[in-house]
């Protein structure tokens, strides 16, 4: 909220996200809560806030897309996982959360399609930030899976909407040299 102050559709909509992130972890810690597989306290709150007190953002359009790609990522795995699910329970909050997921990585791009319109060199940042995607769920964990191997729609419908916003698309991304590992 912090970064993107002065975008008040931006600030809009992280107002909803906040709320419906808690909204998230609130039904899956009922849930868990509800089968008696330990649910998440205060504790380990207050533990990964205080781990993230100085995370930092420098740039509004790589922020919107990460959070467009880690929404994106998200919706896909949910949504699979939904389909997967026996209990019945489980499987409707999934989709409903996945849904919801996809209805958030949309609102990103909308905004990043804003700001590509008033200045086009915004483009190169959401390929850069693409570049260099770290899911922003790793803030609270440490492995989040974003897409399974051969999992080609996520990868393919994510190519196709930074194509729309870029003009270009992921395959324009230099990815030996971003990810060579140092000498």
């Amino acid at each position: 909220m912090d970064l993107l102050w002065d975008d008040a559709s931006a600030t809009a909509v992280f107002s909803v996200q906040l709320y419906e992130s808690y909204k998230h972890f609130h039904v899956f810690n009922q849930y868990l809560e509800r089968i008696g597989y330990r649910p998440i306290g205060d504790d380990e709150i207050v533990a990964i806030r205080r781990r993230n007190l100085d995370l930092q953002y420098d740039d509004g359009t790589k922020l919107l897309t990460r959070y467009m790609m880690s929404e994106h990522f998200a919706a896909f795995h949910f949504l699979k996982d939904a389909k997967q699910a026996q209990e019945p329970v489980l499987r409707r909050v999934l989709t409903l959360v996945g849904r919801d997921e996809l209805r958030h990585a949309q609102f990103a791009c909308d905004l990043l399609a804003l700001r590509i319109q008033v200045d086009p060199r915004e483009g190169d940042k959401v390929l850069d930030a693409a570049g260099s995607f770290r899911h922003i769920g790793l803030h609270v964990v440490s492995n989040v899976p974003i897409a399974e191997q051969n999992e080609f729609a996520a990868i393919i419908t994510l190519s196709h909407k930074i194509k729309r916003l870029t003009g270009r698309d992921l395959r324009m991304i230099d990815w030996e040299t971003r990810h060579a590992q140092p000498a």
